[in-house]
């Protein structure tokens, strides 16, 4: 074989292509825009707060009588003061406006749900109002219920325990819940009936054991449902547990 060639390194500088959104601002006239919104606690589901706004003027002229209007892209947030008279701001100058803006969060509202906030800026004098676009995220409990045995059978005269665990997986605390049990059939008892009330954090978690007793006098090959409900200010949360009453072996579906 041939000897390979050498291989030649230039030792000249290497370029990337990058691309970035640049302004163009008149220097003659006014440019005021809102440059960030920030909450003052995180955006709880059902939680109000108080939104920070800081509002820039790039140009070189001051911005006289400057008004912003804020519109959020969901209905799972709601800004009470959604217009603002911000009066004038000086060439090149800022403004921050605290505690006049006010959002409510629905209960409804999905954990970690980006919500984008259409702010528009106007001035005396201006043709076409800045329009900025700024991301915030909701946050809000996600119950979760995991059952150590999700459909039984057991016969008359029996009992067993179900171990049930309640997780927070959302990032928002899950306030005042409690897990609670309820059989349609006297015959057949859960005890005890509720956990007691508890706040979950994020990521924490509750264990309850339940324990099942069937009577004597139940009759058999028949299904009970057991409805399992997790309930707090801000989550319902409802599941079942189905008990076959008869044999073991008796596919549960």
């Amino acid at each position: 074989l041939p000897d390979a060639l050498p291989i030649e390194r230039s030792s000249a500088p290497q370029y990337r292509t990058a691309f970035r959104s640049l302004t163009i601002v008149n220097p003659n006239a006014p440019f005021a825009s809102v440059s960030t919104i920030t909450p003052e606690a995180s955006l709880i589901a059902g939680d109000t707060v108080t939104l920070s706004l800081v509002v820039n003027n790039a140009g070189y002229v001051e911005a006289q009588n400057v008004t912003v209007h804020l519109e959020p892209s969901s209905p799972m947030l709601t800004c009470l003061t959604d217009s603002l008279n911000l009066g004038n701001i000086a060439a090149n100058g800022q403004l921050t406006v605290d505690d006049l803006v006010y959002a409510v969060v629905s209960p409804d509202a999905i954990d970690g749900t980006v919500i984008n906030i259409v702010a528009t800026v106007s001035w005396t004098g201006c043709t076409t109002p800045v329009v900025t676009i700024l991301p915030l995220t909701l946050v809000a409990p996600v119950a979760v219920l995991e059952l150590s045995s999700p459909n039984l059978s057991m016969m008359p005269g029996t009992s067993t325990n179900v171990t049930a665990t309640v997780r927070n997986n959302g990032h928002a605390m899950l306030q005042s819940m409690r897990l609670t049990a309820s059989s349609p059939a006297s015959l057949l008892t859960v005890t005890p009936a509720s956990t007691a009330t508890v706040n979950l954090a994020p990521g924490d978690s509750l264990t309850t054991v339940f324990t099942i007793a069937v009577d004597n006098q139940m009759p058999t090959s028949f299904e009970i449902p057991i409805s399992l409900q997790i309930t707090s200010p801000s989550v319902i949360f409802t599941d079942m547990l189905f008990v076959y009453i008869g044999e073991s072996n008796i596919e549960i579906s």
